[in-house]
């Protein structure tokens, strides 16, 4: 059987940095971890990941499809590795990502699309929101995530299994944020993210069921 129960397509994604304090993450995280830090002194590096996944098979059944978009809050991690500390998806996917991803999950909606060096983001709930603009192509780092584990709303670790192949098409490009009241609910109102995020195209989406484990310390 094949290592990851959950196969299907990620259609657009995008994946963008930041910096939040050293104490902050502490508090996000539960604990001292092997943090990617910042050039800011005592800071350290925080992600967004949103991703509309498409035709996601569950253990190979042709009859279990599910397409659902999904945005994951993350502290960086050394070695291209994340831990996720909160996600949204909308009412159908919230039980599956509590429960087999082990995702501090909440309720939210999201929108994503590009049109020729623009794209635009939107992840939002009931009382804020998280929406950015992207413009014009720029040289530099487009690698996205190698491990994930996640702390689910009762402070346990987990690893999820990911599969982490390339895209088709992945851009970086210049990142306007427009509104970060979202960003702010998740990382604190000190989060100072990048000027430039990741946009990729068409990639396969391949994980597993979530099992305890914590990063390493």
């Amino acid at each position: 059987m094949d290592k990851y129960a959950f196969q299907g397509r990620e259609s657009h994604g995008f994946l963008l940095k930041g910096t939040i304090s050293h104490e902050k993450a502490l508090a996000l995280a539960g604990g001292e971890f092997n943090f990617a830090t910042s050039d800011s002194p005592d800071h350290v590096r925080c992600a967004l990941l949103v991703v509309r996944i498409e035709q996601l098979s569950t253990w190979g059944i042709p009859i279990l499809r599910w397409t659902y978009p999904e945005a994951v809050w993350m502290l960086e991690l050394c070695d291209n590795s994340f831990l996720a500390i909160k996600a949204h998806t909308p009412a159908y996917m919230l039980g599956a990502l509590i429960l087999m991803d082990k995702y501090n999950t909440d309720l939210g909606s999201m929108e994503l699309s590009k049109t020729g060096d623009s794209a635009t983001i939107l992840v939002s709930t009931k009382t804020s929101k998280f929406s950015a603009r992207l413009e014009g192509s720029t040289q530099g780092d487009t690698e996205l995530i190698s491990n994930l584990w996640t702390r689910n709303r009762n402070g346990r670790y987990y690893r999820i299994p990911w599969g982490n192949s390339k895209p088709t098409s992945v851009y970086r490009l210049n990142c306007n944020i427009e509104d970060s009241t979202l960003g702010d609910e998740v990382f604190g109102k000190d989060i100072v993210w990048d000027d430039e995020a990741i946009y990729f195209i068409e990639r396969m989406h391949q994980c597993a069921p979530a099992y305890s484990e914590s990063p390493e310390t």
